[in-house]
């Protein structure tokens, strides 16, 4: 799929929310809302995301990082908010994250990604700048994904439903899923020379400190701590 095929494709997301708030999901201001960037953390399913960002957030640069755009999330909290349109909802949330001066992170999938540059909602801030994680080993990340969504785990603190078993149809059609959902996302902040940033998770894992000191650095801020950060995400033996 070609930039052009990209930037027009309509995930589940796009068409949840496109329908939850009758079509009002466009920024069609002239002027910018926000003064500082929007930082989204682009990522695929089990590549160390969560564990990451809770790393980032626990600087105190950061607020937010979550799933926010998943379409069932924005119907529940543009309730929860009363939110009339899409760009007044992400207005909303966007000052209520950064109520103590720090800067709101969102958490996308490339096709969300996408979505939000189709609807200009870029625009609403000075800038965008993305943070991509992904994990070297695309082998593990699949068995982890398999586990997960077996288990019903995704997360270290949830406890197992049942035992996995091995599924080599699921582990390749993952593999290749988020191998071609990693390329999307480089051929799209690159053709649209977006600020752009990698984060490997394995890397990360091995040297922490160093990790969070470039992705601060990266989004202009200076982190000097000696020490790393505390995570209420644990990483687990397959994934985080």
């Amino acid at each position: 799929m070609d930039l052009e095929g990209l930037l027009r494709f309509r995930c589940p997301h796009d068409k949840g929310i496109h329908k939850a708030f009758r079509s009002d999901v466009y920024f069609s201001g002239s002027k910018e809302i926000f003064d500082f960037p929007l930082y989204l953390m682009a990522f695929t399913n089990r590549s160390g995301s969560n564990f990451i960002a809770s790393h980032l957030v626990q600087t105190g640069f950061f607020a937010g990082f979550a799933e926010s755009f998943n379409h069932d999330e924005v119907v529940r909290s543009s309730r929860a908010i009363s939110s009339n349109s899409f760009v007044d909802h992400v207005g909303r949330l966007t000052r209520w994250l950064s109520r103590d001066g720090k800067m709101p992170g969102y958490k996308v999938s490339w096709d969300q990604l996408t979505m939000l540059l189709r609807w200009n909602i870029h625009r609403m801030f000075s800038g965008v700048r993305v943070i991509h994680v992904y994990r070297e080993d695309l082998i593990a990340q699949a068995v982890s994904f398999s586990i997960a969504r077996q288990t019903g785990a995704w997360s270290s603190w949830v406890q197992k439903t049942r035992e996995p078993k091995f599924d080599y149809d699921d582990i390749a059609s993952f593999v290749c899923s988020v191998a071609e959902a990693n390329q999307r996302i480089k051929i799209i902040t690159s053709a649209l020379q977006m600020p752009y940033r990698q984060v490997c998770y394995e890397n990360f894992v091995a040297d922490p400190m160093l990790l969070i000191r470039e992705t601060c650095s990266f989004a202009g801020f200076e982190f000097d701590a000696q020490s790393p950060c505390t995570s209420r995400f644990e990483r687990q033996a397959t994934e985080d």
